[in-house]
């Protein structure tokens, strides 16, 4: 329930990314371990791009193998800069709670951040609709988001005059 409020505040684990990085060290810590979030941090080469549990969150008690997929988080905070300009801080979530693909899917329904893909397998069809399996994308359209692919899903797609085979 609470993560239909914050449904474009979502994290993936950045190794279960479509891209993972390459070169991260093992994380010791579930607060080393990094995540991507659905929209951006900014543009440039010293923007870090991931996002790390804060300290005071309960997951952040986990072990690293033990922490979810996706994280539903209520906002982003980064420390201010020390005295080592070279280093810079980590930004940090404040997690609210985890979540499943399948329950991202069913949240983000009939939103702009759900996009579905080309049919994988066709279950039964008639003239004017079908019942087909897809593979859902969460992407965060129009401010550089890369999205995720989320896990297949059945659904109905009704033909419309002028837009063809469209989800129901």
């Amino acid at each position: 329930m609470v993560a239909a409020g914050f449904i474009d505040q979502v994290a993936i684990r950045a190794d279960k990314s479509p891209t993972p990085p390459e070169n991260v060290r093992k994380p010791r810590r579930a607060i080393d371990v990094p995540f991507l979030p659905l929209v951006p941090l900014g543009v440039g080469a010293d923007v870090d791009k991931f996002v790390y549990l804060h300290p005071s969150s309960p997951l952040a008690h986990m072990s690293p193998q033990e922490l979810p997929e996706y994280v539903v988080y209520a906002y982003l905070q980064r420390a201010t800069q020390g005295v080592d300009p070279t280093k810079t801080p980590k930004t940090r979530m404040h997690a609210l709670t985890d979540v499943t693909g399948g329950q991202l899917a069913g949240l983000a329904k009939g939103t702009p951040l759900l996009t579905y893909g080309k049919p994988v397998k066709e279950v039964r069809a008639t003239a004017t609709e079908r019942e087909v399996w897809v593979v859902p994308y969460l992407r965060a359209e129009g401010i550089g988001g890369s999205g995720w692919p989320l896990p297949m899903k059945k659904v109905i797609e009704k033909r419309e005059v002028g837009k063809g085979w469209v989800v129901q």
